[in-house]
C-alpha cells in the first residue's frame, strides 16, 4: 500500500460517517424551515369505513369544542374528509402532555371539557367523525408543539372501534380576511381639487368646482321669501 492512501475498509468508513454527518444535518435544518400551518393529514378505517383527510387549513377551535364542534376538548382541528364527511379531532388535556415525548392515549369516561383536561394519566384523542363521538382505544399522540393562538404539531396514532387512524397535524389559525380595497384603504375625502390635489372634507370648492351633495346644507326656512 503506498504511503499516505487509506485502506479500502478505511474509505468506506470515513465515506459512512460523512453520510451520516450529512443526515443528521438535514434533520436538523428541516425542523427550522417547517412552515406552519402545514394542516391536518389523517387516514385509515372507522367502524370499516375508509377515513382520509388532508386539508391544509383545518379550522382552528381552542376553548370548550363542545358547543361548536360536539367535543368535550380543549382545543379541535376540524376538517373534510373525502367524500365530504365532517372530521373533528379534539384534544383535551394538553396541559397533561409532554411536548417531544409519544403518550400513551387513554380512553377515559370523561363527559365535559373540564373532567377531560383533569386527566393526567395520558393523552385524551377524541373524534367527531360525521358528527358522531368516536372514542379512541388507545394509541401514541407525540406532541411536537402547543402554543395558544400560534401552532399546534404533532403526530397521532389512534387505535379506533373497527379500525385505525395514523397522520399528523400543524395547525396555525385561519388568516383574517382583509377588506375589500386591502387592509388601509384611504379614506374618502370627498372630490379632488380642480388643481388635482384632494379636497378636505368641509373645505368650500374653488371657481368652476361644485358641492357634492353631501356638502349641500338645507335652507333655513325663515331666509326664504314668499
Amino acid at each position: 500500500m503506498r504511503r499516505g492512501t487509506p485502506s479500502p475498509g478505511v474509505r468506506v468508513t470515513l465515506l459512512g460517517l460523512a453520510a451520516a454527518a450529512l443526515v443528521l444535518l438535514a434533520a436538523g435544518c428541516g425542523d427550522d424551515d417547517t412552515e406552519p400551518g402545514a394542516g391536518l393529514h389523517l387516514s385509515g378505517q372507522v367502524d370499516g369505513r375508509t377515513v382520509s383527510v388532508s386539508q391544509p387549513q383545518p379550522v382552528l377551535l381552542e376553548g370548550d369544542c363542545e358547543a361548536r364542534a360536539g367535543l368535550p376538548a380543549a382545543v379541535c382541528f376540524a376538517a373534510t374528509a373525502t367524500g365530504g364527511t365532517p372530521l373533528t379531532v379534539g384534544l383535551a388535556n394538553l396541559d397533561q402532555v409532554s411536548v417531544g415525548e409519544p403518550t400513551e392515549v387513554v380512553a377515559p369516561g370523561c363527559s365535559s371539557a373540564s373532567s377531560c383536561a383533569r386527566i393526567d394519566e395520558g393523552a385524551v384523542v377524541l373524534l367527531s367523525l360525521d358528527e358522531e363521538l368516536v372514542r379512541p382505544r388507545e394509541g401514541v399522540l407525540t406532541l411536537r408543539q402547543a402554543t395558544a393562538g400560534e401552532r399546534y404539531v404533532g403526530e397521532l396514532r389512534l387505535e379506533l372501534p373497527g379500525g385505525r387512524l395514523t397522520g399528523g397535524f400543524d395547525v396555525a389559525p385561519r388568516p383574517d380576511p382583509q377588506p375589500p380595497g386591502g387592509p388601509e384603504s384611504p379614506a374618502d375625502d370627498g372630490p379632488p381639487a380642480e388643481d388635482g390635489r384632494q379636497r378636505d372634507r368641509g373645505e368650500d370648492p374653488g371657481p368652476g368646482e361644485a358641492f357634492t351633495p353631501d356638502e349641500v346644507e338645507p335652507a333655513d326656512p325663515d331666509d326664504l321669501d314668499d
